[in-house]
């Protein structure tokens, strides 16, 4: 098998450094995006599995003696894939942002290299139904085997920046603005490894949010005069959402200390298209997460229950107090959204459920119907009173916002079915269809496969598809039944 945390470094790039932080670099913020995205929608022409993959490494396949290879001979192959395959696929909102700076300085080879491999890797899945996973398919053991070696260069080369980076974020320990270029480095590792493994993604995030509390804290960065938002909002998203689906003994901590305010600057201050949810339903799930969290702490502990019961009430009343006063054609009308209001509208409504039910399915029962009792006060249009028993109560408010999830998921599909934001909604709507129809189970399965299917997806993305099914088979209905170890459900 061959992964990229096991090779050695390639030799051009000299020693590797004694640092186990998987992490990459990159110059400013603006060209740090310029394929993370893969193609929006699938090119004008098709090419098989085994085209894509003959840019890279099929001078070994052929017996072509590697000497007569030019110099960068990957990178130009590289560069040539970007415009015929990657680049005609994009939309023309993502294409406006311009092209990587290949002569750039700041450019590195290595990690422009493993993004092409991996969207090759990802497309040859998707063409296959079947992940290509590293040492179980002997005709790939050549690209894997590029792939590894480009990205423990590309580790290797932001080990470098944290060497040269010294101290303090403020300027007092040296290193200039290395440590932003760790920083994004360790954001575009973890791109990769969402994107073709997701063997490392847990090592990313816990060694982006570590390198933060080194350099000073979040306080820190964001009172630089120029915070680097754009790789603050792409992992603090991600952290969000896999806290979701990851038990709460499990959660990703790295960002517990962050003050609503802080989250709420750092998420503001970039627009994604894989997760488009709203600012203040980002924060209730934050809330939600950390909720579950603390419970779980709490449950080994000696502790005054009646107290702990009414502290629970209290903060599960405010989470869902705030989902209620959000207003998705409030959101919709803000200057980024432009010609597009109704479609994120829609999108919002759709997120303020989900959110909703995640709450519902995690959160306790009797905390849960003390606070979400009729419609006007759930704003949900359940109508369902908190006399009911706490069991009772929570499997009927579940019942019903799933319905509302799935009927508006319904009415909007034909214009949401490219939304690749519409994932995490589907898969909350998948958990609590344990006791759902058949039909409805069915749909869900097919929505969540025809947005893999797209080609600005991971093909990765099929792993966290694929804990639905088993989970309706169980016969369980609880949420860490379905994610009883940490998923990812990003795309």
């Amino acid at each position: 098998m061959c992964r990229g945390y096991q090779t050695p470094s390639s030799p051009s790039q000299g020693k590797s450094r004694k640092n186990n932080t998987p992490v990459d670099s990159g110059g400013g913020s603006r060209h740090h995006h310029m394929l993370q995205t893969p193609p929006e929608s699938p090119p004008h022409h098709h090419r098989s599995e085994t085209t894509a993959l003959l840019a890279l490494g099929s001078v070994h396949q052929h017996h072509i003696n590697i000497e007569t290879e030019p110099p960068d001979w990957d990178l130009q192959e590289g560069i040539r894939y970007y415009f015929q395959v990657v680049l005609p696929g994009r939309s023309a909102e993502v294409r406006s942002g311009g092209h990587p700076e290949f002569h750039a300085k700041t450019f590195h080879n290595s990690r422009f290299i493993s993004q092409v491999i991996g969207d090759q890797i990802s497309r040859a899945s998707k063409a296959r139904g079947m992940l290509i996973q590293p040492g179980h398919h002997p005709a790939f053991a050549g690209v894997w085997t590029t792939y590894s070696r480009y990205l423990s260069s590309s580790i290797t080369i932001v080990n470098q920046h944290i060497q040269d980076a010294g101290g303090g974020v403020g300027g007092g320990g040296g290193g200039g603005t290395e440590w932003r270029r760790v920083l994004y480095g360790i954001d575009q590792l973890l791109v990769l490894d969402i994107y073709v493994e997701r063997s490392q993604w847990q090592a990313h995030l816990g060694a982006f949010f570590e390198y933060i509390r080194h350099r000073g804290g979040i306080a820190a960065m964001l009172d630089q005069p120029e915070p680097p938002y754009y790789c603050l909002n792409h992992v603090l998203a991600i952290a969000i959402n896999v806290n979701t689906t990851s038990p709460a003994r499990q959660q990703v901590h790295g960002f517990d200390d962050y003050a609503d305010d802080q989250l709420v600057s750092i998420l503001e201050s970039a627009y994604s298209t894989s997760m488009q949810c709203p600012t203040e339903l980002y924060i209730a799930m934050v809330h939600i997460s950390r909720l579950r969290a603390s419970l779980a702490q709490k449950q080994s502990g000696k502790l005054d229950k009646t107290k702990v019961v009414v502290v629970v009430e209290q903060q599960v009343r405010c989470i869902f107090a705030s989902i209620a006063r959000f207003d998705a054609d409030d959101w919709a009308a803000g200057p980024e959204f432009k010609d597009k209001r109704d479609t994120v509208a829609k999108v919002g409504r759709i997120y303020a459920i989900a959110v909703r039910l995640y709450g519902i399915m995690t959160l306790p029962p009797s905390a849960v119907a003390s606070c979400v009792g009729p419609a006007s006060e759930s704003g949900s249009g359940s109508g369902l009173g908190a006399e009911q028993p706490a069991a009772t109560h929570g499997t009927l408010m579940r019942a019903q916002q799933r319905d509302e999830l799935l009927a508006l998921t319904r009415r909007s599909w034909d214009q949401l079915r490219h939304t690749t934001s519409l994932c995490w909604p589907l898969i909350v709507a998948g958990v609590a269809l344990a006791d759902g129809s058949p039909e409805d189970q069915d749909f869900i399965e097919s929505s969540l496969l025809s947005i893999w299917s797209l080609p600005n997806t991971s093909a990765c993305f099929i792993t966290a598809i694929r804990k639905l099914r088993p989970f309706w088979n169980s016969g369980k209905t609880g949420w860490e039944d379905c994610f009883d170890t940490p998923l990812m459900c990003v795309v």
